[in-house]
């Protein structure tokens, strides 16, 4: 006898485990499409985050891990970083959006030239990169460099008109240059780097240079470091009037007490303060500490500055303002800012109202290293300068070479005819001192008199003076 009761109990049981299972192939075909679905779209992130929006190329971080996979076979490879010239100047004078297209144009270009496009790169706003077949020979990359330079014989279209485009090449190669993708990047970084600076079109890694670039990295950390803590100190040349030898002004002049390398003057770094925008740091800390050498001091001394280029605007606040950097006030009659014509040069309407600016409240401006430059008569006649002075070039050579005696006589006339008071630099005998005496110069300065002495010489040498009046 068949028991349907207990049958229909298993029926129901069983018909419950079907839609359990059926329910979990359900969820299964769902979590297996999720699945790829994440899958596809972590796939398309990580491509996204590998390449450059713009021209579709691969991006730095896309451009290392290929190169680094290059590296992992054990053979050279040779990697190119493409630079567009004066691409910074395009982009001012036609615009982002041309701009731009001149980017997609160029990566166009690229792609052109290699069978394997995930070896390309845009690495910069306007750098590409390019690696090669793990393998090659050096010859190989070197004429891939001239077969870039070859593709942009024909201009480029953008903005609808055709552009003549230049570019630097650097090229590096493992394991000569480098054995690690980073390392071998900013190796033919730095070959690009020189290339730029030299004016050439290509050319490899260059050790030298690398050393070079290190060796300026770490001067510009130590200046940093050097201005902060006022290790960059004042040393004065004496201005004597040349009639009676007495001790009438200082020229500023900047020394560095570098822990290893010693006393360093300003053309090992000066240079440097000026491309890192330091000039001014430098010029508030000699004026912090000339305040404090100039306590004890006469007050009828007077103290030359030198202004590099971009220093005009800073100086003026230091006149004013002193107590804003931690300095005492010095009578702004007593300063006197000595201007050379690379300064004028750059912008000849703020030097005319800086020039205004500080003469309004007292302070002497003297054209510098005059006779040297190209212009210095027009910067006369259309700058109002309180002082010229005859650069030691011209005066050095005055008492063995009769052009530069009969210049340096002519710059003394002229500058008599204007108005302008006239000194000299570089006096080194007592017969150049006594010709520009004879001539009607004023003041000079050389090692005649002094060379640049610290803050304690200059105590005692004025000392001296006194103590001889």
């Amino acid at each position: 006898m068949v028991d349907f009761g207990l049958s229909n109990q298993m029926m129901a049981i069983s018909a419950i485990a079907a839609a359990a299972v059926l329910l979990l192939v359900w969820q299964g075909a769902r979590l297996r499409q999720h699945g790829k679905a994440m899958a596809r779209a972590q796939t398309e992130a990580f491509r996204l985050a590998r390449a450059d929006a713009l021209t579709g190329l691969t991006n730095l971080q896309g451009f290392a891990e290929s190169v680094s996979k290059l590296l992992g076979t054990g053979a050279p490879v040779s990697v190119l970083l493409i630079d567009i010239e004066n691409f910074k100047q395009l982009n001012g004078t036609h615009g982002l959006r041309v701009g731009d297209e001149l980017l997609r144009a160029f990566a166009d270009r690229l792609r052109s030239l290699s069978p394997d496009k995930s070896r390309l790169a845009r690495v910069g706003a306007d750098e590409f990169g390019w690696v090669l077949e793990a393998g090659v020979r050096r010859e190989v990359a070197e004429a891939a460099a001239l077969k870039v330079m070859r593709a942009l014989e024909e201009p480029l279209m953008a903005g609808g008109q055709s552009h003549s485009v230049r570019v630097n090449i650097g090229l590096a190669r493992s394991p000569d240059h480098a054995t690690g993708a980073e390392s071998l990047i900013r190796a033919a970084t730095s070959s690009l780097d020189r290339v730029r600076l030299a004016g050439e079109s290509w050319g490899w890694f260059d050790p030298a240079s690398e050393a070079a670039e290190r060796a300026k990295f770490a001067l510009a950390r130590d200046l940093r470091e050097a201005i902060r803590r006022e290790h960059l100190e004042p040393w004065y040349q004496p201005v004597v009037n040349l009639a009676s030898t007495a001790v009438v002004g200082m020229e500023i002049l900047v020394r560095w007490r570098h822990p290893e390398r010693g006393l360093l003057t300003p053309d090992v770094f000066i240079p440097l303060a000026e491309e890192l925008g330091l000039a001014g740091a430098i010029s508030q800390s000699l004026f912090r500490q000339l305040s404090r050498d100039s306590r004890h001091w006469p007050d009828h001394l007077t103290f030359a500055f030198n202004a590099s280029p971009g220093q005009l605007r800073d100086l003026i606040a230091l006149v004013q303002s002193p107590a804003s950097i931690g300095a005492d006030a010095i009578d702004p009659s007593r300063i006197e800012l000595e201007v050379t014509e690379s300064a004028l040069v750059q912008d000849l309407d703020v030097a005319r109202e800086v020039m205004s600016a500080l003469q309004a409240q007292g302070t002497r401006v003297t054209l510098d290293n005059f006779g040297v430059g190209s212009s210095s008569i027009f910067h006369l006649r259309t700058l109002p300068f309180d002082k010229i002075k005859i650069d030691r070039r011209f005066v050095i050579d005055m008492d063995r070479d009769q052009r530069s005696a009969a210049c340096v006589h002519a710059m003394v006339a002229l500058g008599q005819s204007l108005g302008v008071e006239v000194a000299a630099e570089g006096i080194e005998t007592a017969e150049t001192a006594s010709q520009l005496l004879a001539i009607g110069c004023r003041t000079a300065q050389g090692y005649y008199y002094s060379e640049p002495i610290p803050a304690p010489a200059v105590t005692e040498l004025l000392r001296l003076q006194s103590r001889a009046a």
